[in-house]
């Protein structure tokens, strides 16, 4: 048996293929009001955009967003690990 210096190398004299993975994203929860954080086109934010009841300083209860915002390490958000 020959010696080999990788280990493709010697999965490609062995006739071995790669195994194809897909990388599905991660989807973050909001600590705040527990909703799913949505992904903010090609950057590395995450925003949560649920609509919570909030109470006025008259004691009435308006809808304002929860505008929680996370952000991720770069390689993270290219699909890479870290």
């Amino acid at each position: 048996m020959p010696k080999f210096n990788s280990f493709s190398d010697m999965a490609s004299y062995l006739g071995v293929k790669p195994k194809k993975r897909e990388t599905k994203e991660k989807s973050y929860k909001c600590p705040r009001c527990g909703s799913v954080l949505e992904h903010i086109g090609n950057s590395n934010v995450f925003l949560c955009t649920k609509q919570v009841p909030k109470k006025n300083k008259d004691g009435a209860t308006e809808m304002k967003e929860c505008g929680f915002r996370k952000l991720i390490p770069v390689e993270r958000a290219e699909g890479k690990l870290i």
